[in-house]
């Protein structure tokens, strides 16, 4: 917030940069953007809007690229990589959404001239084998264990069993009206 000082009395009125920002989430509001990402966007928004102000900033067009490196670098002293990369990435959807809405001219976005900062690259996991993707590939390979060779050899014999019948009766329930067996 900008301050103006008239009669004694110090007065708030708001500044161009916040007024700039309330657009800006009013627009991704409007997008239908999740709530969470929209309070993301606030907060980050928010404490580069602090960091502008404590420069003395208090327009976007007066936004330069050595300012958000600036706030990216005493960022970091705070915050893992990840989250300086979040920062970057907010300013960014702002800077580059103010550029579409108000095109100003003879202002260039700074933050095309900053490269994201880099994250550490996590090593891959690799697994011991690739994920099946087919039946086939699913079947186990070499000698089966013993719960496998049983299962196979219990639908072996429910397959022999399942002979075609005549009449309604299930294959699993006995025929009533055969003679029973002794044994």
């Amino acid at each position: 917030m900008a301050r103006a000082i008239h009669d004694n009395l110090t007065l708030l009125k708001p500044a161009r940069l916040t007024q700039d920002v309330t657009a800006f989430l009013i627009a991704k509001q409007a997008q239908g953007v999740s709530p969470r990402y929209l309070e993301f966007l606030r907060d980050e928004l928010r404490f580069f809007g602090e960091f502008l102000a404590d420069a003395g900033l208090d327009t976007v067009q007066s936004i330069t690229a050595q300012a958000i490196r600036q706030y990216l670098i005493a960022l970091g002293k705070r915050r893992n990589p990840g989250g300086v990369h979040c920062a970057f990435r907010a300013i960014k959807t702002f800077l580059r959404w103010y550029e579409t809405e108000y095109q100003p001219e003879d202002w260039v976005n700074p933050i095309a001239k900053v490269k994201p900062p880099k994250l550490p690259q996590r090593p891959r996991r690799r697994s011991v084998r690739p994920r099946p993707h087919s039946p086939k590939e699913r079947q186990p390979r070499g000698r089966p264990k013993r719960r496998q060779r049983a299962g196979r050899r219990r639908r072996r014999l429910s397959k022999l069993r399942r002979k075609p019948r005549r009449g309604r009766l299930s294959p699993s329930r006995p025929n009533a009206n055969a003679p029973s067996r002794k044994r």
